[in-house]
Parts: C-alpha cells; structure tokens; sequence
C-alpha cells in the first residue's frame, strides 16, 4: 500500500463471487460491500466483528486500476 493512494478495500462473502482479475471493474455487484481507504502512512488497520459461522474475503486495489 502506497502513501496518499486511495484504495478499494472489497469484502466478498462468497469465494465465488471473487474475481480474479479486474477487480474494479468485475466487483461492482459481486462485493458484498466496498470501503474506500486512503493511508497517510502505508498501512491501515480496522477492526470488525466477524461469527465463526461466516467466510470472508478482502481485496485490496488501488482505484484507479481496472
């Protein structure tokens, strides 16, 4: 992650649903949600809440990439 570069920080539910390449463009109704992420330093942190129940899968792509 570079300085000052804003990211989309995807969330997918279902490792179907994730892309394999394109991410921006072939994410728009397969994410289950998107996070719009601009780091000052090089890394960012948050926390969430996720049951045992659930899978989850992140993807971290600059916004100006296809």
């Amino acid at each position: 992650m570079n300085p000052d570069i804003t990211y989309n920080l995807y969330r997918y539910t279902d490792e179907k649903k994730v892309p394999t390449e394109k991410f921006n463009k072939n994410s728009k109704n397969k994410a289950y949600s998107v996070q719009k992420i601009t780091s000052k330093t090089g890394s960012y942190n948050f926390k969430e809440t996720i049951r045992s129940s659930e899978k989850v899968f992140y993807r971290c792509v600059a916004s100006t990439d296809p």
